[in-house]
C-alpha cells in the first residue's frame, strides 16, 4: 500500500490508542506500531506530540509511514495512559525506564 492511502486509516486508529501499545520516540514524541490487516499485513508506524491547549487534549501526528515488523524495542514501551495523565495534570512526560 502506498503511504497515502495508508495515510487515510489514520482515523480509525485513533481511537483504540488506549489499547495499543505506545513507545517512547524521543524528545517528548510517542510512536505506536499498528498492524493493519486486509489484503495484506501491514506494521504501521506513527509518531505523535501529545499536550494541552487551551485547556484541551491536542493529539499531533507528526509523521506516519510503514515500517518492519521489529521496529521498536519493548525496553521503550510507555502506558498511552500514563502519557494522558501526566499531561492532564501538568507533570514530566514519561520516559521507559
Amino acid at each position: 500500500m502506498e503511504r497515502y492511502e495508508l495515510s487515510k486509516r489514520l482515523p480509525s486508529l485513533l481511537p483504540g490508542l488506549m489499547e495499543t501499545k505506545t513507545y517512547y520516540a524521543g524528545y517528548n514524541n510517542y510512536a505506536f506500531c499498528e498492524v493493519i490487516q486486509g489484503e495484506v499485513v501491514v506494521h504501521y508506524k506513527v509518531a505523535f506530540a501529545i499536550y494541552r491547549f487551551a485547556k484541551k487534549f491536542r493529539l499531533h501526528i507528526a509523521s506516519a509511514y510503514r515500517v518492519d515488523a521489529n521496529t521498536y524495542d519493548a525496553k521503550k514501551r510507555v502506558n498511552f495512559a500514563s502519557i494522558v495523565l501526566s499531561v492532564a495534570q501538568n507533570k514530566k512526560l514519561p520516559t521507559p525506564k
